[in-house]
């Protein structure tokens, strides 16, 4: 996940299943909040397509992992952009280049997600590829062979390391990307999605 500075106010995790993200949020000075569309053990029960919170509640909205299960997206971006106070971010983790997990319905290229975000009437702030080729290759070889998996993701994360000292372009073969967009301060028209 993207390193979270200092910061205070209310955050929500977007599908945050059993809050694991509440200690690493907490600790930075931030009140979590977990939506997850099952019941979580602490936090709420509610659908991301429908968020049931007031407009401009949280400072930060987290999807980690999660924008890819969403069946529509652009109708996700929204309520997040309404939830958020004007300033407010948005933090994204999605796979790219990574092996299907049962319940995906969308990958999202670097020029489509940074599209889907500006729709939303979002201003992307930072898009950083997370490791590579090799990455990717690996983690697929490692959910064919489960027990091998996280020893052969570690050496394609170092292989990847590697690679990378020698140049190239990080988006085009990343295993999956970080992202951090803003809600304008000020009000702003939007366009609707395709």
């Amino acid at each position: 996940m993207i390193t979270l500075g200092e910061g205070t106010g209310p955050v929500l995790d977007l599908g945050g299943r059993h809050g694991e993200l509440e200690a690493p949020v907490a600790a930075r000075g931030y009140t979590y909040v977990n939506l997850d569309f099952n019941r979580p053990p602490k936090g709420v029960q509610g659908d991301a397509h429908r968020l049931p919170f007031p407009d401009g509640t949280f400072t930060m909205v987290l999807s980690v992992d999660t924008l890819e299960h969403f069946s529509a997206p652009w109708t996700v971006l929204d309520e997040v952009r309404r939830v958020l106070i004007p300033g407010g971010r948005l933090v994204v983790s999605v796979p790219w280049m990574h092996p299907f997990h049962g319940d995906d319905l969308w990958r999202y290229s670097p020029l489509g997600l940074r599209r889907l975000l500006e729709n939303a009437g979002l201003t992307v702030e930072s898009f950083e590829g997370r490791d590579g080729l090799f990455t990717a290759v690996a983690a697929t070889a490692g959910s064919k062979l489960p027990r091998l998996g996280p020893r052969l993701v570690s050496v394609g994360r170092r292989i990847d390391r590697l690679a990378g000292r020698f140049g190239g372009d990080g988006e085009a073969a990343a295993h999956a990307f970080h992202v951090i967009a803003a809600k304008p301060t000020a009000p702003s028209g939007r366009s609707t999605p395709p």
